[in-house]
């Protein structure tokens, strides 16, 4: 009933809610290594401190998914970690002139945050640095193990009968009244009801110019990590970059998207020695990076493909694909099986 190309976290949301509703489902992927844009999130499900990136529609995609994995946290196969920790605010660039001032914004535009000062940071988190200007404390934002998180969804396929296949390569589409009638790949021959993509590239090599999709670049992000350390932070810090220490002790950085250089992890680190002084004399002695895509606008796309009535696709998530894989995965199969665009769609059309 449903083919699943790719194999990421948002496939595999898609495939479990697909199994849920008693579709048959195969999730089809050119490489062993299902669910690998899930680390790249460091499992950080929050929405709400994000704000200066999302535009307001996926602002509130993002929380909608947010309380999907409160949900799907307390199913068994979702042993995932699941914290309500809250996230801290502290870039006194991003802040200037006052936090205050953000979090009347931020209130008048529905988000849940309050400003805190000196005295409350080091309350909240007393491994910071002293920070003068203070601070806004997001209370409602969440952690997660996001290979966990994949984990449960491959679970919960199963479970449900799903199947999962590794190909050597995925070819060609036949094509028949608009309509994707069979997938070719080096397996055979794949005759799916429906389609769901979540790499645009793929469908631009399967279809041409049929797949009328939006511009998406690449984007690289860069994480630094400590070896595991005494816990120093109890939820995500945001100072000149994300620091977050996992639950295996791991202090992490993720540098942003646009500022890796070759000398971009040697100066994250120092700041982050600055941010958090404990960390003067641990040695950051892991580092990996992920790639993603991006739209021009930074808004994600989610949608049916021009021309092709039974291929859906999301694109555009950037480092996000972790927050949103629930909302996405679920708001999907309903539009598959009502033949009708969900009201949390709407926004994210090609257009």
């Amino acid at each position: 009933d449903l083919l699943v190309l790719g194999g990421g976290i948002v496939g595999l949301a898609t495939a479990y809610f697909a199994v849920e509703r008693g579709l048959r489902v195969q999730v089809i992927c050119e490489s062993t290594e299902f669910a690998r844009d899930a680390e790249w999130s460091l499992g950080c499900i929050i929405p709400n401190v994000c704000r200066w990136q999302f535009s307001p529609a996926t602002q509130q995609l993002g929380q909608a998914s947010r309380d999907w994995w409160a949900k799907l946290a307390v199913r068994p196969e979702f042993q995932i970690d699941w914290r309500v920790c809250g996230a801290l605010l502290v870039d006194e660039q991003r802040l200037a002139p006052h936090p205050g001032e953000h979090m009347l914004a931020a209130l008048d535009e529905g988000y849940s945050v309050h400003a805190v000062d000196g005295e409350q940071i080091a309350l909240l988190e007393p491994a910071l640095s002293p920070r003068n200007l203070g601070g806004l404390h997001y209370p409602s934002e969440a952690i997660l193990h996001p290979l966990k998180a994949a984990s449960g969804f491959i679970t919960g396929v199963t479970r449900r009968g799903g199947q999962f296949t590794t190909v050597d390569s995925i070819d060609s589409a036949q094509l028949e009244s608009g309509r994707v009638a069979g997938l070719e790949t080096s397996s055979g021959t794949i005759r799916p009801t429906a389609i769901f993509c979540e790499h645009p590239e793929l469908l631009v090599r399967l279809f041409g110019e049929q797949a009328v999709l939006p511009e998406l670049t690449l984007t690289r992000q860069l994480l630094v990590a400590t070896a595991p350390t005494t816990p120093l932070l109890k939820r995500p810090v945001w100072d000149a970059h994300w620091v977050v220490q996992l639950k295996t002790g791991e202090v992490v950085i993720a540098i942003p998207v646009g500022e890796i250089e070759d000398n971009s992890a040697e100066q994250a680190i120092e700041q982050t020695r600055q941010l958090i002084p404990a960390l003067r004399d641990v040695a950051f002695n892991r580092c990996w990076s992920g790639f993603s895509q991006r739209s021009a606008n930074a808004i994600p796309v989610i949608d049916q493909m021009s021309d092709c009535r039974n291929v859906w696709l999301s694109g555009g998530l950037d480092f996000a694909s972790v927050l949103f894989a629930p909302i996405i995965g679920k708001s999907l199969i309903d539009w598959l099986q009502n033949n009708q665009r969900p009201e949390e769609l709407v926004s994210f059309a090609r257009c």
